[in-house]
C-alpha cells in the first residue's frame, strides 16, 4: 500500500471509498486523508504445462500489459531421469513427434519366472502331456516375454480286438491286442481271447485257438489227420434180400433179411457203418470194429519253456488212437483170471531242435522229441491191486498208417 500524490489530470475525481486502476496498479481514495492509496495489481501463476519437458515462458510484454502472458516451451533439462531396467532386459528410447522427452521401456530379452531366467526357446515347464517354453516376441508392440504351452493330444482310438491302455510316465498309452479276430462269410466278426479255440467253418478237421506270443497274439490252426477207414465185416451179415438181388446172388424177397457169410456181403456194407465223430471231422468204424487206429497225429504249438518261448508256431507230432478190446478171461493153464490190453504209444521218435527266444533278448536251443511211428503195445496187466508193471509185449506196429505185423 504506498500513497502517491500529483497524479493531476491522470487520476479523475473520485468519492472516498472508490477504486480506479492506474498504470498497472490499484488506487482507492483514502476519505480520511483525501489521499490516494495504491498497490500493484496481481498476476496469476504461471500455468502448468501438462507435457513432460516441456516449461511455462513469460512471451514480451504489449503495450499496457500488466501480466505476462506464458507458453510452453521444451527444456530437455527438465525430462524425468530414465529408470534402471531389470536383469535380462534392456531400455528402448523412442522419440515420438512433438515430444519433448524421449518415451522409454525395458524390453525383455529373456524370460524371467520365479526369479529364474531362461533364454528364449528353453523348455521352462514340461509333463507328460505338456511342454512350456520362453517366447520373446520381436516388434514395437511387444515389450514382454510370453510361457507359450502346448498340450499333446493322445489318439485313444484302437481297432477291434484291441484296448488302450496307458503307459506309465507317459502322455499317450497304445493299442494292446486283447483278442484274435475272424470275419465270417456274412461280414460279421467274432472275437476269441486267450485260451479259447474254435472250429473252421469250412472244415470240421481244422480247429484254430487264439493263443498268447511274446507282445502279442496268434491263431494257431490245428489240422486233424483222419485214420484210414477200414471197418472189417462181421463173420455174418444181415443183408435185405433186394440188396443181394442186385448182385444175382438170392431170389429177391422185399423187405426180408437173411444171413450170410462176410465174404458174400458187398463190401461198401462194412464202410456204411463208420460214423462221425464227435467234432464230424472223421469217419470211424463203431465199436467193437474200430480196434486198431493208431496213427500219428499233428498240431501247431507255441513252445514256451518258463520265460522263453519260440518266434512261431512248430509242428508237433503224438499218438492217439483206438487199440482193440480190453480182456479179462479165465485160464485153465494158469488157473486165473488174465487181463490183457494195449496201448497207443510212440514206437519211433527222432530228435527236433528249436530255438527260443527270451524275454530279455538272449535265445536259447530247445530239444523234443519228434514221433515218428506209432503203434498197439500189448500189456498183461496186472489184476486189482497189482503193481501194474508189463509182463509181455505184443506190438502191431503203424506206420504211415498201415498196421505192420508185430515181431
Amino acid at each position: 500500500m504506498q500513497v502517491t500524490e500529483g497524479w493531476g489530470s491522470r487520476v479523475p475525481p473520485l468519492q472516498p471509498g472508490h477504486t480506479v486502476n492506474i498504470d498497472c496498479q490499484e488506487c482507492t481514495c483514502d476519505g480520511s486523508t483525501q489521499t490516494m492509496r495504491c498497490q500493484t495489481q496481481p498476476c496469476p501463476l504461471p500455468p502448468a504445462c501438462p507435457e513432460p519437458g516441456f516449461v511455462p515462458v513469460p512471451a514480451a510484454p504489449q503495450a499496457g500489459q500488466c501480466c505476462p502472458q506464458y507458453s510452453c516451451a521444451c527444456n530437455t533439462s527438465y525430462c524425468p531421469a530414465p529408470v534402471d531396467c531389470p536383469e535380462g532386459s534392456r531400455q528402448l528410447l523412442d522419440y515420438e513427434k512433438g515430444t519433448c522427452c524421449p518415451s522409454w521401456e525395458c524390453r525383455w530379452t529373456i524370460c524371467s519366472v520365479n526369479g529364474t531366467t531362461y533364454q528364449p526357446g528353453a523348455v521352462v515347464f514340461s509333463s507328460p502331456c505338456e511342454t512350456c517354453t520362453c517366447q520373446v516376441p520381436s516388434g514395437p508392440q511387444f515389450s514382454t516375454f510370453v510361457i507359450s504351452c502346448e498340450t499333446q493330444t493322445c489318439n485313444t482310438y484302437c481297432p477291434v480286438g484291441f484296448e488302450y491302455q496307458a503307459l506309465g510316465g507317459q502322455c499317450c498309452g497304445h493299442c494292446v491286442q486283447v483278442a484274435c479276430v475272424t470275419n465270417g462269410s456274412d461280414g460279421s466278426v467274432h472275437l476269441f481271447y486267450p485260451g479259447e479255440s474254435w472250429s473252421d467253418p469250412g472244415n470240421r478237421c481244422v480247429t484254430h485257438e487264439c493263443e498268447k506270443h511274446r507282445d502279442g497274439l496268434v491263431v494257431v490252426t490245428t489240422t486233424k489227420a483222419c485214420p484210414p477207414l477200414n471197418c472189417p465185416a462181421e463173420p455174418l451179415s444181415c443183408v435185405r434180400w433186394s440188396r443181394l438181388s442186385e448182385l444175382s446172388l438170392v431170389s429177391p424177397a422185399p423187405r426180408s433179411w437173411v444171413a450170410v457169410p462176410a465174404r458174400m456181403a458187398p463190401p461198401l456194407l462194412a464202410q456204411e457203418q463208420a460214423q462221425l465223430s464227435e467234432d464230424g471231422c472223421c469217419r470211424l468204424c463203431t465199436q467193437p470194429h474200430s480196434r486198431f487206429d493208431c496213427t500219428v497225429h499233428h498240431k501247431q504249438q507255441v513252445v514256451h519253456v518258463g520265460n522263453c518261448s519260440s518266434t512261431e508256431p512248430v509242428l508237433l507230432a503224438y499218438c492217439q488212437g483206438h487199440c482193440g478190446d480190453s480182456t479179462s478171461m479165465y485160464s485153465l493153464e494158469a488157473n486165473a483170471v488174465e487181463h490183457r490190453c494195449r496201448c497207443c504209444q510212440g514206437l519211433r521218435t527222432l530228435p527236433r531242435n528249436v530255438t527260443l527266444v527270451c524275454t530279455d533278448g538272449s535265445s536259447r536251443a530247445f530239444s523234443y522229441g519228434q514221433v515218428e511211428e506209432c503203434g498197439c503195445v500189448g500189456l498183461q496187466c496186472d489184476p486189482p491191486g497189482g503193481l501194474g508193471f508189463p509182463q509181455s509185449q505184443d506190438a502191431g506196429r503203424w506206420s504211415r498208417g498201415a498196421l505192420l505185423p508185430g515181431a
